[in-house]
């Protein structure tokens, strides 16, 4: 007999905070692989309908915890509970979950309405009804036009597109996706993300993606999970792991940032007051946990910089020297340098680029200490 959430003492949960009522829960979720550990303790909580992305570099965990939740991999230990039931040792035919890979896995042979309706016909689905739900998961993914076609005969994203119908026919209780759009070129990935956010909002399944592609994840998800060696370092919604990363890893793994190492000062009212190494005092926003002589890393990201010509203009910033500029379209990069050694990345509107600034120039970097933010560093002992 399964067990269920009342039957079994809940593990203490030292991962992100639970929720009220997860579809999916991930107890303390270990997995090993002869003798080596690819996650040791894993504590998750998968929100009732929401899109959720496993984030995070090759290796850290993230198709491996994917596959654990799917059945096809067993944990080592911990459990998942699935409605409050544990499925932990259950094969991935038995539970009620779909999950649509890096490899589409049509049947070549069978029409686009065929490969949709086989998982129905398989569990013996009287014709009319498969009929009415094969049609209506179609229409849901813009494919009704293509039933009679053979895969052979789709575009790599048509394909995905059937493939995710196959998978939503089914009505699963949440639909798993490993990296499904890594075969496909730029421009047509960009499309498919905003059909898949477009297709999450119209059936209202939940969603687990893995990727390792940041841009994929900031522009598809309701919440992140963040994954380095086997852990989750945050998990958040995309604006709030941009704007306010927990830790070192996070800050430098989402989007680009200039992490400059420095000692706080002063925190009053979320607002903290750093020197700099290599000398300078600025202000940015910071954890109330941090205190006077905790070290830490300034996170300023290369948009949030503003740039004028000179020395010492005042308000909250620092001098640099610039030493490259690179037209980049819809920006204005600039590669500076403070005379500390420390690099900088500044990324500007055109229409605010320095006018005649050439390498060797003294520039002024200026931020609102509301955009930037403070991270610990682990890497440094207190007062150092």
């Amino acid at each position: 007999m399964a067990l269920t959430a009342d039957t079994v003492t809940p593990a203490v949960r030292t991962g992100p905070a639970p929720v009220a009522d997860p579809i999916i829960r991930v107890e303390r979720v270990g997995k090993s692989y002869g003798g080596h550990t690819i996650i040791e303790s894993l504590d998750l909580d998968i929100e009732r309908g929401e899109f959720l992305t496993l984030l995070g570099p090759s290796g850290c965990g993230k198709t491996t915890t994917l596959k654990m939740i799917a059945g096809f991999e067993m944990p080592t230990s911990g459990r998942i509970l699935l409605d409050g039931v544990d499925v932990s040792g259950l094969p991935p035919y038995r539970r009620p979950l779909n999950t649509v890979f890096q490899q589409y896995a049509l049947f070549p042979h069978m029409t686009v309405f065929d490969n949709v309706a086989f998982g129905p016909r398989t569990a013996k689905v009287e014709k009319s009804a498969v009929a009415k739900s094969v049609e209506a998961a179609l229409a849901t993914v813009s494919m009704s036009k293509f039933a009679g076609k053979k895969p052979d005969q789709l575009s790599g994203g048509q394909q995905q597109r059937v493939a995710l119908a196959r998978a939503l026919v089914n009505a699963p209780k949440a639909l798993l996706l490993d990296e499904p759009l890594s075969a496909l070129d730029v421009k047509l990935r960009r499309a498919m993300q905003l059909e898949l956010k477009r297709i999450h909002t119209e059936v209202k399944t939940t969603f687990i993606f893995v990727t390792h592609d940041q841009d994929e994840a900031l522009t598809m998800s309701s919440r992140i999970a963040v994954m380095n060696g086997g852990k989750i370092e945050q998990l958040d919604q995309p604006e709030t792991l941009y704007r306010r990363p927990a830790t070192r890893f996070v800050a430098g793994f989402i989007g680009q940032a200039n992490l400059l190492p420095a000692i706080v000062q002063t925190n009053v009212g979320g607002i903290a007051g750093l020197l700099l190494d290599g000398g300078g005092s600025v202000l940015a926003a910071a954890p109330a946990s941090l205190v006077a002589g905790d070290p830490v890393l300034l996170v300023l990201r290369p948009e949030q910089a503003a740039l004028s010509l000179g020395s010492a203009q005042g308000g909250n910033g620092f001098q640099a020297r610039l030493r490259s500029f690179d037209f980049q379209g819809s920006t204005c990069r600039y590669a500076l340098a403070r005379d500390d050694g420390q690099e900088i990345i500044v990324t500007v509107l055109p229409q605010h680029q320095l006018a005649g600034a050439e390498p060797g120039a003294l520039v002024w970097v200026q931020w609102d200490e509301a955009h930037a933010w403070v991270v610990p560093d682990p890497t440094r002992q207190r007062g150092s």
